[in-house]
Parts: C-alpha cells; structure tokens; sequence
C-alpha cells in the first residue's frame, strides 16, 4: 500500500524532507522552544503519530511567531503540512505549504522553497487539483525532484513521473528507494509487468539498505500482485508482517487479500498461513 508522500512520502523521509538547512544555536528561548517542538514532531511523524506530530508543529509555529523569525517560521509550517499530508488532510497541507514556502523566501532558504512548493503540488494531487511542474533541470533539490515526480504518479502522468524520478540519479539509498517505487507502479499501471518488478526489486534493496520497512513493504507487495505461486505467496506474507509491525491496517489487509487468493487458487502454503493467521483486530482502521 502506497502510503501518501511525503515521499513522499516515509516518516523517516519526510522527517529528512522537513531538516531544512539549521540555524545557529538559538539565544532567543522562544526559537529554543521552536527547535525542541520542531524536533518533537519530527519524532512522531516517524513513529506515524499525526495528531502528535501536528500539535508539535503548531506550537513550534506559534513559538516561532513570538520570535519573528521567517526560517523558524517556514520549517514548523512545512512540518505542520508534512503532519496533515500524512493525515490525508490535502486542503490544510497545500494551504500549510504554500505558506511555507512564502515564509521561507523572506528567510532567503532556496531549499526549503523547493521542497515547499514540491510537497504543495503532491497535496493538490492527492486532493485532485491541478497544478504545473517546472522542468526537472530548474529543481536543484534531490528530495523536491522525488515529491514532484509522486505528485506526477499520484496525478496519472506517469511518463512525466519517471523523468523526474530518474532526474534523481545517484542519489542516497533512500530517495532511490522511493524513485524507484514510484517508477515500479508506474510500470505496473502501464502494464509493464517484468519492468515493475524489476524495479520493484531495486526499490527493496534500496529500502533494505536504508532501514525503510514500509518501502519495503510496499515493494513485496507488488511483487506479490504481479507474481504467481509460492513465489507471490511469500512476499504477500512478508508485506503482511511488516504492515503488521507498522500498524498498516489497509497493508494488512490487501496482503491478506493476495493470500486468500492464492489459497483459493489451490496454493496450500497460503491455505495453511491463513489457518495460523486468522483475522486480526489490528487490520480495522486506526480511529
């Protein structure tokens, strides 16, 4: 299950996404406080706490405020709508980024501006507005490049996608990791299913090196939708245990999902993992 980006999007991405360029040590104890509510919600937007992450955020812009300081200010607004994309709360988030980005050109922070203005465009896809991409040369931001090319593949442009998730070329483990999911289920929708897979693969050595679970998650699981047999049976599985440890319920149950019909197609591995594995209360949706 492809979860909303913030790249995008993994916690632990957007978390990277959010670590804008650092100020010096702070002498004003209201941007202390800002960096210490900052951070907090960093943390619980990895541990996939939203409401925590948000409150963080909102009190680290409050705090921010008291201090007048425009950097402050755009690195807890970008936080705030990292926390409501995460939320699925596009409206608020694009709202959150474009004032994000506002604040981060007074503060004269090129990066943050692009990744503001990335992650804007990913809310509008993800809430079914338009929106118009630069050309990828003019986006000097390895995590931006990775934010338009979702917003691309969540809007249905995935020939458009793929050039931006290429455009990343040698970048750390775990861009690359979420590129080349991108690129996967780009292949997939096209219909191209050998060339998904392939990338799908890459995608999960990508993820494994960067101790991402949830890519790696997602990557078994289209490798289990694409694939047949023993062979689909045990990524469905290992998808399965995953989504479990990450409290995926939705996860959960489309590799449940996988299994059953694989058992229903005579599969007697899936027959006997669903006989060990009866449904469980953690696949309902979290309130």
């Amino acid at each position: 299950m492809r979860a909303p980006l913030a790249l995008a999007v993994a916690a632990a991405l957007l978390a990277t996404a959010c670590a804008a360029k650092k100020p010096e040590a702070p002498t004003n104890p209201y941007l202390e406080r800002a960096g210490l509510l900052y951070a907090a919600g960093v943390r619980e937007l990895a541990r996939r706490h939203w409401t925590l992450a948000e409150e963080a955020f909102r009190q680290a812009l409050d705090a921010a405020r008291l201090a007048d300081d425009h950097a402050w200010i755009a690195r807890a607004r970008f936080g705030l709508g990292a926390a409501r994309l995460r939320a699925r709360r596009w409206r608020e988030a694009a709202q959150d980024f474009r004032l994000a980005k506002d604040e981060a050109r007074r503060a004269g922070d090129a990066r943050l501006v692009e990744r503001a203005e990335a992650y804007e465009a990913l809310a509008h896809a993800r809430a079914g507005k338009p929106f118009s991409p630069p050309e990828p040369k003019a986006v000097r931001t390895p995590d931006a490049r990775l934010a338009w090319g979702e917003a691309l593949r969540v809007a249905g442009r995935c020939a458009h996608a793929r050039a931006w998730f290429a455009s990343l070329g040698r970048a750390e483990p775990a861009l690359l990791a979420e590129a080349r999911l991108g690129e996967a289920l780009c292949a997939e929708a096209a219909g191209d299913t050998e060339g998904a897979r392939a990338l799908a693969r890459e995608a999960r050595r990508h993820a494994r090196e960067a101790a991402m679970p949830r890519v790696v998650a997602d990557a078994a699981m289209l490798l289990a939708r694409t694939g047949e047999g023993r062979e689909a049976f045990e990524n469905a599985a290992d998808a399965y245990a995953i989504y479990r440890l990450l409290a995926m319920p939705a996860g959960m149950r489309a590799a449940r999902a996988r299994i059953e019909a694989l058992a229903g197609g005579g599969l007697a591995g899936a027959r006997q993992w669903l006989a060990r594995h009866p449904r469980k209360k953690e696949e309902r949706d979290r309130p």
